[in-house]
Formats: C-alpha cells, sequence, structure tokens
C-alpha cells in the first residue's frame, strides 16, 4: 500500500483554509452551525489560517536575513584574520631579537583558535601597533606597515565586530520568528483536527460535502 506523501507546512495551512472557506456555502454552513461553526467563527479561522501564512513568510525573511548576516560575518573574519596573520608574521620577522615588543603585541603567542580569543589577540596586536615609538614604528612602516596599513588592519576589526554583532542580533530575531510561527502553526493545526471531526459528524450524510471540505 503506498504511503501518502507528508504535506509541507504550507500545504497544510493551505488546505486547513480552503476547509474553512469551502465550508462557507450556505448548504454546508446550515449543517455545520449546529456544531459551532458560525460565519463568523469560519472567517475568524481563515484569518487565523493567514497569520499562519504570514508567519511563515516572516520566517522564511528573516532565515535570509540570518544567512546574509553569517556570509557578512564569515567573510570580515576572513579579512580580519588575513590582515592579522600577515601584521603577526611581519612583526615577528623583524622584530626577532625584541621580546619585550613582542609580548607588549601578543606576537609571542600563537593566533587562539576561539573567537574571542581571536579578538582580544587582534586588538592587542593592531591597537598597540599603531601607538609604536620611534624608531619602531618607522621599521614597521618600512616593512610594509605604515599609519595606512594599520589604520585598515583596524577597520577590518571593527568591520567584524559589527558583523558578528549583527549576525547575532538576526540569529535571535530569526529564532523569535521560528516560535511564533510554530506556536501559531499549532494552534491552527488543533482547531482543524477539531473541525475535521466535528464536520465529519455534522456532514456523514453527505459525502459530496465532506469531499468539498477535502475530508
Amino acid at each position: 500500500m503506498a504511503t501518502r506523501p507528508k504535506l509541507s507546512i504550507d500545504a497544510r495551512v493551505n488546505v486547513a483554509k480552503q476547509a474553512f472557506t469551502n465550508a462557507k456555502q450556505p448548504e454546508i454552513l446550515a449543517l455545520l452551525t449546529p456544531k459551532g461553526y458560525s460565519l463568523d467563527r469560519l472567517n475568524a479561522l481563515i484569518m487565523q489560517a493567514n497569520a499562519v501564512s504570514a508567519a511563515l513568510t516572516e520566517q522564511a525573511n528573516q532565515s535570509g536575513q540570518k544567512q546574509h548576516a553569517t556570509q557578512q560575518q564569515v567573510a570580515h573574519w576572513d579579512e580580519l584574520e588575513r590582515a592579522y596573520q600577515e601584521l603577526a608574521t611581519t612583526v615577528r620577522t623583524i622584530f626577532l631579537r625584541r621580546p619585550d615588543l613582542q609580548e607588549a603585541l601578543g606576537t609571542n603567542r600563537a593566533q587562539p583558535r576561539n573567537t574571542a580569543g581571536f579578538l582580544q589577540a587582534a586588538h592587542q596586536l593592531i591597537t598597540n601597533a599603531m601607538v609604536l615609538a620611534e624608531p619602531d614604528k618607522s621599521t614597521l612602516a618600512q616593512a610594509g606597515f605604515p599609519d595606512g596599513a594599520l589604520t585598515a588592519a583596524y577597520q577590518k576589526l571593527l568591520a567584524f565586530e559589527a558583523a558578528e554583532l549583527a549576525q547575532e542580533q538576526q540569529k535571535g530575531t530569526a529564532l523569535g520568528a521560528t516560535h511564533e510561527k510554530d506556536l501559531e502553526l499549532a494552534q491552527l493545526e488543533e482547531e482543524f483536527r477539531i473541525f475535521r471531526r466535528l464536520a465529519k459528524l455534522a456532514l456523514k450524510d453527505h459525502p459530496e460535502h465532506l469531499k468539498a471540505l477535502g475530508l
């Protein structure tokens, strides 16, 4: 025996909406009204189904924005990591015999693997490099990191932090949209479950009406 394909959420909502809409046909409505399904209640259920459809659209929109925010975060991370590694390698090379300076810039340690640790290391390296005294400042500039290059690295740091914040905020918004959708969908499906059972009782002698309701 073939198994019926599982309907998507959109399809389930549309099935319920179509059933509530067709139940407004006068000959069907007359039989359902004694079961508590007046025209006003059916209209309210249709509005409820429309609200679920809107929640599904909002969830999809927020999910897309979350994905975009994540992509932006990854892109800014890659840019910052490249800038950090280039600067760190340069410092380790030209100040090889300056353990005091390497400690101040944080290049005496390996790059942290976690985000928080990496950001702390990037702040330490970039901001301290920007305020180096002479002649270290000129030495670093001659090796490819004048003030402009250090400022550009710092801008990459700020851009990543902004992208990370935006991604976290968007993740929270997307979770909220999912929760709202799940709640409204559960309420609609419970209403439709009760409707189906009562409609089958009220219309048991009218198979054509049951067919019109998709039951």
